[in-house]
């Protein structure tokens, strides 16, 4: 595979819609748990129909076991990442199937931060469900959803570009080869 090569993985359309779990937040991770709850379904649905009518769609679930998309709740972020994290399944990645092992949400923008604002903890989830969907990459544009960083008071929504790169995405072919490939 040249080096430059990009493989097209996401949901086939006939996972949709998507089920995701989303347990309310730990009371004592929160001072608002409920807002913490509201501002992230919120974030998930604003997916909701980007790509296609239903695609993505999503229906949420009470198990782990009966979700695609597992939102779990940490402390304080860990590593390079810090109010979301998205978990790639790694095992489905190699075989050229796309899935998620989870969506981790601290609400924290450091280790031992403050709570994240419902509109900086919107954007960060926002984009992370991108990741969740598919778009494995980042925008170069920081008007985008997608672009590597979030930037605290900007008003994030999804973009033209973002709806634009979600429904190629979803236009394409699973595992489609596509070499050189920018946002």
């Amino acid at each position: 595979m040249p080096f430059n090569e990009t493989i097209l993985l996401h949901w086939p359309k006939s996972a949709m819609p998507l089920r995701v779990q989303l347990p309310a937040p730990p009371p004592e991770l929160f001072t608002d748990p409920d807002a913490v709850l509201t501002t992230v379904e919120a974030a998930i649905r604003a997916w909701f129909n980007v790509a296609a009518p239903g695609i993505p769609s999503f229906v949420f679930v009470e198990t782990a076991r009966e979700s695609d998309i597992r939102v779990a709740w940490a402390e304080e972020p860990g590593g390079g990442w810090y109010g979301a994290y998205c978990s790639d399944d790694q095992a489905k990645l190699r075989m050229r199937r796309f899935g998620v092992d989870y969506l981790l949400i601290s609400g924290r923008k450091s280790k031992g931060g403050a709570e994240a604002s419902p509109q900086l903890l919107h954007a960060v989830v926002l984009h992370e469900v991108g990741h969740a969907l598919g778009l494995g990459g980042h925008s170069t544009s920081a008007a985008d959803i997608m672009y590597g960083s979030i930037t605290p008071g900007f008003d994030y929504t999804l973009s033209a570009s973002d709806r634009l790169t979600l429904s190629k995405l979803y236009s394409s072919p699973i595992g489609k080869r596509v070499v050189g490939a920018k946002r």
